[in-house]
């Protein structure tokens, strides 16, 4: 990752006088995932303490971790593979990564080290990948770790903060999944993290004050991509209020271009002979998805609303019709809500 370009991006969201100012201590505060947290916390405690833990125990953080990608789908299959492939040996394996994990965290294991550790986790273990293999390092050790997720390296990237490596398919090979992205990769990306937690403060357990930790800022920036609402982007002063107009006409020129590119697809032939995993043709799904977004965003326009054409852009963006839409307008050269989301984010903050 290019830090030094990064600690400037760290610097402006974490200054509440910034016009880019994000407080993630809000957001974290707000954080919602789709079950309980509780569980995975006490099994990681006690995995540390035992340096070890079963598959039936590890079955419950990984259940934690793809629930919100497998249960949409139905799809259960990861957690059947675990469960039958991972016998005896699975204590020697997780034994190994947690011993790497305690030396890294006392500095008698590198990031090389700690690195191999877990892209060997990875290739021996059954249904796990990066982002699963950092949960559990978080359940760790949450004052050191944080979780990689696609949501966090999507608020990341909205940010500005360069060098946000994308998390591969899961259906890609386990060698050219960490080809693509690494367990070396990892670490960079949790030290990014760590080092936008210490810009940053919460009551101490203990009194007083004290940084955010990883495990903290992936929470909030999880929230920050997932709520999207008028708190994401205080209203700002001055320059805001300056051109508020000629900012909602610009967005709505992006929105219309948008629309015009789904409509413009919806008619294609192919979109009226194909369904989508929820057995939508893709002709409704795609103009429905059109006409919400159209008709949400003139709406907010005509009440003179910048602040909520931001949210509701980013809510849409965020959610899975939006990821599902966008996916089918990225892959045909169309413009989508992702797409133009840089251009957005210029015109809100006018730079």
């Amino acid at each position: 990752m290019t830090l030094p370009t990064n600690s400037a991006v760290t610097k402006a969201i974490s200054d509440p006088h910034s016009k880019r100012y994000v407080d993630l201590a809000r957001f974290l505060t707000e954080f919602q995932y789709p079950v309980s947290l509780e569980l995975s916390k006490y099994i990681g405690k006690r995995a540390y303490e035992n340096n070890s833990c079963d598959p039936l125990e590890f079955f419950c953080v990984l259940t934690t971790k793809v629930y919100s990608t497998i249960i949409p789908k139905g799809d259960t299959s990861v957690l059947t593979r675990f469960l039958l492939d991972e016998k005896a040996e699975f204590k020697d394996k997780v034994s190994r990564l947690i011993s790497s994990a305690k030396g890294w965290e006392t500095g008698k294991v590198n990031d090389e080290g700690l690195a191999r550790s877990i892209e060997t986790f990875c290739r021996e273990t059954t249904s796990v990948r990066l982002p699963v293999a950092s949960f559990f390092l978080r359940m760790l050790v949450p004052r050191k770790f944080g979780t990689l997720d696609k949501r966090v390296t999507r608020a990341l990237k909205s940010l500005g903060f360069q060098g946000i490596k994308d998390i591969p398919d899961k259906e890609k090979s386990i060698e050219e999944y960490l080809r693509k992205y690494s367990g070396f990769d990892y670490l960079e990306y949790n030290t990014l993290l760590t080092e936008i937690g210490k810009q940053y403060s919460v009551p101490s357990e203990a009194g007083g004050r004290r940084a955010l930790y990883p495990s903290e800022v992936d929470m909030a920036l999880y929230t920050y991509d997932k709520i999207g609402n008028s708190s994401l982007v205080p209203p700002m002063q001055g320059s805001l209020d300056e051109g508020r107009r000629e900012k909602i006409d610009a967005l709505m020129t992006i929105v219309k271009e948008i629309v015009n590119d789904v409509i413009d697809l919806s008619k294609e032939p192919w979109a009226s002979k194909n369904k989508d995993e929820n057995e939508v043709l893709w002709s409704k799904r795609l103009r429905g998805s059109g006409i919400k977004l159209m008709s949400g965003m003139r709406k907010l326009a005509e009440e003179g609303n910048l602040e909520g054409m931001l949210s509701f852009y980013i809510n849409s963006l965020a959610s899975e019709r939006g990821t599902r839409v966008g996916k089918t307008l990225k892959d045909r050269g169309k413009k989508s809500l992702e797409s133009e989301y840089a251009k957005v984010i210029k015109i809100y903050y006018g730079h």
